[in-house]
């Protein structure tokens, strides 16, 4: 497990709120163009791990993520999920129209999906410009698809 200050210097998406967190590794593709992997990193109170997370659809499949995020920076109500092309992985934000996001997050892992880890946590909306950015840097930039 990486170390919160080693996360805050790495290149990633890091949602947080100085405890819990859930920090999404750069993507790398399938050698066969269909689909990417990366590395999560889940802290939910004592609970700690990582899992290869996994999606079937190219890494551009995040732009509706991006712009749900983008949605609910600016209106502050809302949701924003990562794709359902995610086999082991949910992650959404809700905002309460206040400022406020409480973060959802769902590890799956296992043959049969059988382990789990489910926690959430609020943040501000003052950390959605960051997770954008990354978002929009990590998964949509039109080079990533080729890397």
């Amino acid at each position: 497990m990486t170390k919160e200050s080693d996360t805050k210097e790495s290149d990633g998406v890091l949602l947080t709120d100085g405890r819990s967190r859930v920090f999404l590794h750069p993507p790398t593709p399938y050698r066969d163009g269909h689909g990417f992997h990366h590395q999560v990193d889940l802290v939910g109170g004592p609970f700690e791990g990582s899992i290869i997370a996994t999606s079937y659809e190219g890494s551009r499949t995040l732009g509706s993520f991006h712009r749900e995020l983008v949605a609910l920076y600016r209106s502050l109500k809302g949701e924003a999920h990562l794709p359902r092309s995610y086999e082991n992985l949910r992650v959404s934000l809700k905002g309460d129209g206040l400022g406020h996001m409480t973060v959802q997050a769902d590890a799956l892992a296992g043959d049969c999906m059988e382990t789990r880890l489910s926690f959430n946590f609020r943040i501000d909306q003052t950390q959605l410009l960051d997770v954008i950015a990354d978002v929009e840097r990590l998964f949509l930039e039109p080079a990533r698809e080729d890397r």
